[in-house]
């Protein structure tokens, strides 16, 4: 799979040398450099996140392209924030209509996408970070104690409900820029909210039945141009 990704961006980066070339010797010459280099990239990035099918890095690909040529395809009106809100509400609205069921899985920490990286410094210390792309996240930690989130033009899910807190308490530190985050905890778990949200919104559904010895769930941290969903299962 890396090597094919490898002959892919290789063959790519030929094509825009020779169209560099070509351009000087008249032919292309209205294209920019820079705009040359720049969908060189978004191109790369569109057709790996359609053989990944993420709709989160295919809609914010083409929202990105769109700003690129707004000008050429009469769209000005629509960019930035118009185009890239509009990426962002069908990234939550695809996510949601195509939702992927759980999967059964060994006790630990799993991704479901395998391409993602796992990155735990310790046990009981798991940290997530979704680009441009969507994925879920199941924490099994019998000794649970924080989790540092981060969705950047992507989509994030995250499952507590088989994770174990440290003497009841937990803390999760969540990041979201133009994307999209959902967490599941228990119903019997309260959650403390404490979110920077600015042009974001941030969400908390279903019911919170409290239970004797319950746990407690602290998240903190920033929503930028995104949106943040708590949900009680």
């Amino acid at each position: 799979m890396k090597r094919r990704k490898e002959i892919f961006w290789g063959l790519l980066l030929i094509l825009g040398a020779v169209f560099i070339m070509t351009s000087r010797t008249g032919f292309f010459h209205e294209i920019h450099l820079v705009r040359l280099i720049l969908t060189i990239f978004l191109v790369g990035i569109l057709v790996e996140n359609l053989f990944q099918r993420s709709f989160g890095g295919i809609l914010f690909t083409l929202a990105f392209l769109g700003i690129v040529y707004a000008r050429e395809l009469g769209i000005v009106r629509l960019t930035p924030w118009p185009i890239l809100a509009a990426a962002l509400l069908g990234t939550i609205g695809l996510n949601m209509v195509f939702h992927k069921k759980r999967e059964t899985k060994d006790p630990g920490f799993y991704w479901k996408d395998a391409s993602k990286v796992i990155d735990m410094e310790e046990e009981g210390q798991v940290q997530c970070t979704v680009r441009f792309g969507e994925t879920t996240k199941y924490i099994d930690s019998p000794v649970f104690c924080r989790a540092d989130l981060e969705s950047t033009f992507g989509s994030l899910g995250v499952y507590f409900d088989q994770a174990v807190p440290v003497d009841g308490n937990a803390q999760a530190v969540v990041n979201v820029s133009f994307g999209s985050m959902e967490l599941y905890v228990p119903g019997s778990w309260k959650v403390v909210i404490d979110v920077d949200a600015l042009f974001g919104g941030v969400d908390e559904n279903g019911r919170y039945e409290p239970a004797d010895g319950g746990n407690t769930l602290f998240i903190s941290g920033n929503v930028r141009f995104g949106g943040l969903e708590v949900h009680h299962i």
